[in-house]
């Protein structure tokens, strides 16, 4: 049976970015239904000096990637802060399988993930802040948080550009993959 740490790390990352590419598809579908340029998401975010959706999925996708990464002993991947490089619904939901195919790779091993928590390394808070804590510390304490809060902001901004988003696009995701008995009835497509 999968650890307390693999379930709180590798199946909540799975869950948001789940929920992420479910955001960005209804996005998608909204974008076509009203005739909506989606230049109108990419600019778009909840305050002047707020990062816009780009950035948001970036920061979801990248914090995902160098946790399991960083458990697993690995390279985590370069992905580049290029938010014209990521200014369609295709590329933003490319990033975001990119993404979901590592989990799944983490996924596959339990046991050799949970061997990598009490392992130290060494993270930015910032361009000025640098920390160092043990995996299993870094991942509940920063990387978590940060793919949590990625993914709140594209809800909000979403949600804020009249995309039709609720609480069940939200944990839907979550839903399913913490009750797999309702995976068939409540999956979504």
């Amino acid at each position: 049976m999968p650890s307390f740490f693999f379930n709180a790390t590798v199946l909540q990352a799975k869950s948001y970015l789940q929920t992420l590419r479910h955001l960005i598809n209804k996005a998608e579908v909204h974008a076509k239904a009203t005739n909506t340029p989606w230049a109108v998401f990419t600019k778009a975010s909840l305050a002047p000096d707020m990062h816009g959706l780009p950035f948001q999925v970036h920061a979801a996708t990248d914090a995902a990637q160098r946790l399991v990464s960083r458990v697993r002993g690995v390279e985590p991947l370069d992905l580049k802060h290029d938010e014209e490089g990521l200014d369609t619904a295709d590329l933003l939901g490319a990033r975001i399988d990119q993404v979901l195919a590592l989990l799944e790779e983490a996924a596959a091993d339990p046991a050799g993930y949970d061997a990598g928590q009490d392992k130290v390394v060494a993270f930015n808070l910032g361009p000025d802040i640098s920390l160092e804590a043990p995996v299993r510390d870094y991942a509940l304490g920063f990387s978590m948080p940060t793919v949590a809060f990625h993914v709140n902001a594209t809800f909000a901004i979403l949600r804020n550009r009249g995309v039709q988003v609720g609480k069940l696009d939200y944990i839907l995701p979550f839903i399913t993959e913490n009750l797999p008995q309702y995976q068939e009835k409540y999956g979504q497509k």
